[in-house]
This record gives structure tokens, sequence and C-alpha cells, in this order.
């Protein structure tokens, strides 16, 4: 329970005692990650890996009119809850802004900020070739067309929700298609799993992501000076 009233989902992976990491899914993503039960690196370093859930995805609640520097403050009352002084931040995807806004707010307490395929700064995005095409489309679609990116996200959910079968068996497909090794490592089930969870309560979490990481972002990113 957050100070504000607002509840914060989250899980644990790895080793209690182990070395803090605060990862901040991409969009959608949540706080389920099967993956991550068995995941190599996360044994062999030894590492606490705490996956919060952002305002409105999974069983974390809604915080209209937020923006990216203000999930530097839930991490911070969450890091308390857990009785951890400093942590590492690490974004993948949509969750890369995230972990740059901790770096900035919080240095007194942030070992370390790494991005993962980091989504970047709207500059940057609109000349960005080598990113997946249905990625492009809805980073400009949140910037100039946020209506039909809104539409798009609620018949994604109704499709999870309604057919969440179909939806699996196609993501699957398309994710094994270029990396077959996730169809033998059930990797495209386990990040169905995921995404069904990102969407429990709709379209508005991931919506409201989209449009924040669509758009300049509020960090000066010049102030970083953590590693």
């Amino acid at each position: 329970a957050l100070s504000d009233g607002r509840n914060l989902g989250y899980c644990e992976y790895g080793k209690p005692d182990g070395i803090p990491l605060m990862l901040f899914h991409g969009t959608p993503g949540s706080r389920i990650v099967p993956t991550f039960k068995t995941a190599a690196w996360i044994e062999k370093f030894g590492m606490r890996v705490i996956v919060p859930e952002r305002p409105g995805f999974g069983i974390s609640d809604p915080s209209p009119g937020r923006t990216i520097s203000d999930w530097a403050k839930d991490v911070n009352e969450l890091a308390d809850y857990l009785g951890l002084g400093r942590y590492h931040v690490a974004g993948g995807s949509g969750g890369g802004p995230y972990a740059l806004a901790c770096a900035i707010h919080s240095p007194q307490r942030v070992l370390s900020a790494t991005l993962i395929s980091s989504g970047g700064p709207p500059d940057v995005m609109r000349i960005t070739r080598d990113m997946q095409f249905g990625n492009r489309v809805v980073f400009f679609g949140a910037r100039y067309a946020p209506f039909l990116i809104k539409f798009l996200f609620a018949q994604v959910a109704k499709g999870v929700k309604e057919r969440p079968e179909r939806v699996k068996a196609k993501m699957v497909a398309a994710l094994s298609k270029n990396n077959p090794h996730m169809r033998e490592e059930n990797s495209g089930e386990s990040l169905f799993m995921t995404m069904q969870e990102a969407y429990r309560q709709g379209p508005g979490g991931i919506y409201c992501d989209i449009r924040l990481v669509g758009r300049d972002w509020g960090l000066n990113l010049s102030a970083i000076n953590v590693r």
C-alpha cells in the first residue's frame, strides 16, 4: 500500500538475501514472469529480482495524470517496504525510461541503471529503422493519432479476455518464426501469461505508458550520475 492510498503489485524472484534489482517490465508487461523462476542468470549472480507493476498494470491501481518521474517515488516506497537501502534498477523496452527516472531522482539509492532493448527519447525514435514495424506504428500513433492507439489496445484487451487461446497461438507462431528456441522453451506461452496479466484491468495502463514514452519524457538525462 502506497502513501497516497494506491496499491502496488510486485513479484520477487531469486534469492531473498541476494543483490537487489528492481526490474521494470515492458509495455505491455506485468509482475508475472514465469521464465524468471528458472533463469540461470538470477541464480549465477545471486540476484534478488523485484518486478513491480506500473499503475494500471496487473494488480497495481491506476494513477491518473502520472508522469514517468512519478515512478521513482513509487519505487522508493516499495524499497522502504522491503527494507532495501540501495538497489540496482533495470528497464526492458517500455520500462527503460522508468529506470532512467529512478537514476535521476534517486541517485543516493540507485547503484546502477541498465537499459534492455529500451525505448528511446521521441526525437530518436522518429529515425529508428531497426525497431519492429508494429512498434514503430504504435509509437507514431501515440504522438499523432492517440485515439487510434487507444482503440487498438482496447481490441487487444478484448481478444486476450475473450479468445485467449487464439491470441496465444498467434503470439507463439509469430515469435517462433524468427526465434525457434522460443517454441522449445515455451517462452511464447510464458510471454502470453505476462501479457494476460498486463491487461487484467483493461488497456488503460498500457495506453498511458505508450503515451508517456511516445512524447517528451520530462527527464533531464544529463543529470544522470550513476553507472
